[in-house]
């Protein structure tokens, strides 16, 4: 019986070396439990962005093959964050009818609600101006800009109108800003902001941001990538250059200036 004890039993050398096997082991697992769990939410926001273009699709469909301004009149005159109350996401949100999807689960500003009190910070629509658009003071409401989501009076934007559907960005992720749209034009907002845009361009995917295009499809870029001199560039829906101050802007968001 004592030989049997001794055979099943630990020393505490045995023991203390058996902690230490165990505790290598979890070093080694713990950096490949979060990497899967990184990927895993990309996975989810790119699932996100495919039923936001879903919706998009169904939407421009729906009101004569024409997309949503990235917000829509009469704003609220309430103080504070409620002056964008009817935004893109209002818009095709009896196509989604789930809150969650408007969410990245990634994205640290989540939780934060946006100027569209409905909806939290997490995607935003493609309004780019283009150099020719701005600087204009006051801006222009009723300009469909270059981008896919016109401004607040304007006509929309027609799906005949964007050259490349599958070289054209519609939805960006953001953070730090509670705006509905995303300017790449433009590194200073309309209040004068410095950086404004090029501080938020959400980039919690190894480095990546997902991008959903107008044909559907989503793709995971760093900012730079969106663009590829003049051969190629995302932003505009008539596939014109990138001006120097959207590249500026690009840079900046990927090297995480402030």
């Amino acid at each position: 019986m004592k030989l049997s004890l001794r055979v099943l039993g630990f020393t505490l050398v045995e023991l203390l070396i058996t902690i230490a096997i165990i505790a290598v082991l979890a070093a080694l697992l713990f950096p490949v439990f979060a990497g899967a769990r990184k990927k895993a939410q990309q996975t989810t926001c790119a699932s996100n962005e495919r039923q936001i273009g879903l919706a998009l699709g169904m939407y421009e469909q729906d009101f004569d093959q024409t997309y949503p301004n990235f917000r829509f009149w009469p704003l609220d005159s309430k103080p504070g964050i409620t002056n964008e109350p009817h935004s893109w996401r209002s818009a095709i949100f009896t196509y989604l009818n789930n809150n969650q999807v408007l969410r990245c689960p990634a994205n640290h500003d989540n939780d934060k609600v946006s100027y569209d009190p409905q909806f939290n910070i997490s995607y935003a629509a493609n309004v780019a101006q283009s150099p020719k658009d701005f600087p204009v003071f006051p801006p222009a409401l009723d300009s469909t800009g270059s981008g896919v989501f016109g401004k607040d009076l304007s006509p929309g934007v027609k799906s005949s109108s964007v050259i490349k559907p599958g070289e054209c960005i519609a939805i960006v992720e953001i953070a730090h800003v509670p705006d509905s749209l995303f300017v790449v034009d433009i590194a200073t907002d309309f209040d004068s902001s410095p950086h404004r845009y090029s501080d938020c361009l959400f980039l919690g995917h190894n480095g990546l941001g997902n991008y959903l295009f107008v044909d559907g499809h989503v793709k995971a870029l760093k900012p730079t990538a969106t663009y590829r001199g003049d051969e190629a560039n995302y932003w505009y829906r008539d596939a014109s250059p990138l001006g120097a101050e959207a590249r500026s802007t690009l840079s900046l968001a990927e090297s995480g200036s402030k």
